[in-house]
């Protein structure tokens, strides 16, 4: 049965079976799909939006506020630079959370590294001993 549905795979392709494992849960652990978009993918996608918003939005309540009270450009002007204050510090905020993410996962890879580098000391010392 395993042969019908591995028939179009040849046996460089097919995964090695584990000890442990069923016979398909090899083959489905090779071609499970992984997540398409991750939480960053859509929190960067949706930075376009943070700046776009702020920005638009602002000058629109400025300019009827204007036209309510008849005080020309002045609240219009005004929402315009707070809302480009807001975008700016949205994209601060994002690249900040973003630096503070990169350093975690290189601080992980190098601890990761370090331990490494540690087993391979002491399994070096362990050789070296029986030598």
């Amino acid at each position: 049965m395993q042969n019908e549905t591995n028939e179009h795979l040849s046996d460089a392709e097919l995964p090695r079976p584990e000890e442990n494992s069923a016979p398909g849960e090899a083959i489905q652990k090779k071609y499970q799909k992984k997540p398409m978009l991750t939480g960053r993918d859509l929190r960067a996608s949706s930075l376009g939006w943070e700046i776009a918003i702020p920005i638009g939005v602002g000058p629109l309540i400025g300019f009827f506020i204007d036209k309510h009270l008849n005080t020309g450009t002045y609240f219009t002007l005004t929402f315009l630079g707070l809302g480009v204050l807001l975008a700016v510090l949205s994209v601060l905020r994002f690249i900040s959370e973003e630096f503070e993410i990169m350093q975690n996962e290189l601080e992980k890879k190098r601890e990761e590294e370090r331990k490494q580098k540690r087993e391979q000391e002491i399994y070096n010392e362990q050789e070296n001993k029986h030598i």
